[in-house]
């Protein structure tokens, strides 16, 4: 501690095993500033996730100078040049790493996260980083995976949070979660993209950019992993034939089923049936 900043952090050394299976911690903790205080890194092999639970501050990343305030987030490739500083705030936060962060911090981009949020609930995630620091400081011999599980758990809340901002159009949000509920229902009918825009009255391109932001996939896909789920069941379950099954599940033609589904599953209907 000096004049300066007072932290509590936790350096981590997680275990050969998580370094290579899991998603692990490298660091976590909290800091307060007391005066003019900034912190720069640049091309680190670490995602940073911070919370500011009290007072202002500002953080430079890809271009762009972001001004923080109490409830808001940051989530960053630390791979990229970064600073954040303030004069009096307190900040929670947690370095993370793992074989598939970089893909899973992709998909948080690509679903609209932002590198700077206000959080709903962020008790949620101050709560969660208490838990961090907490089975980091432990000697239980389950603690990468108890930490692991915390982590996920933090960026299951990043990706639910984000995906919609309060500046969305609710009335979108309601059409989609009904829209969803429409093909749960009729999946096996035959469904397109001019169909459902014209039964829920919202613009296809809009749609199509919508539902993949929220669901994370497009609505064809959706609609192919519902039917191949029916269809897997009907496999192991039913004495159907093949041909049958692929009517039932809403394909018309049983060799495009059958091309489908090996592209899904990696084997052929009559293998999966085989096999299980």
């Amino acid at each position: 501690m000096n004049n300066i900043v007072e932290s509590k952090r936790s350096i981590y050394t997680p275990s050969k095993f998580a370094k290579e299976s899991l998603i692990y911690l490298q660091e976590v903790g909290t800091s307060k500033t007391y005066s003019q205080h900034t912190n720069s890194r640049k091309y680190m092999n670490s995602f940073l996730f911070f919370i500011v639970k009290e007072g202002n501050g500002s953080l430079k990343y890809d271009s762009n100078t972001y001004d923080l305030k109490k409830g808001e987030c940051v989530f960053i490739d630390c791979h990229k040049p970064y600073s954040h500083s303030s004069d009096n705030w307190e900040i929670s936060w947690a370095h993370i790493n793992g074989i598939n962060l970089k893909n899973i911090y992709n998909k948080y981009l690509e679903r609209d996260g932002d590198f700077v949020f206000n959080a709903i609930e962020p008790n949620k995630y101050i709560n969660l980083l208490d838990d961090v620091y907490m089975l980091s400081t432990s000697n239980d011999y389950t603690r990468d995976m108890n930490i692991y599980s915390k982590i996920t758990e933090l960026l299951s809340l990043l990706m639910s949070e984000t995906i919609y901002p309060e500046k969305k159009n609710t009335k979108h949000i309601y059409d989609l979660d009904n829209i969803k509920k429409y093909l749960d229902d009729n999946y096996t009918n035959n469904i397109s993209l001019k169909k459902i825009s014209s039964i829920f009255f919202i613009n296809k391109f809009y749609l199509t950019r919508a539902f993949k932001n929220k669901y994370g996939t497009t609505i064809n896909n959706y609609v192919i992993e519902k039917r191949i789920t029916k269809a897997k069941e009907l496999l192991r379950f039913s004495n159907k034939k093949i041909e049958d099954i692929s009517s039932i599940c809403g394909f018309s033609d049983p060799n495009y089923f059958s091309r489908t589904f090996k592209k899904v599953e990696n084997v052929s209907p009559f293998e999966y049936k085989k096999t299980w």
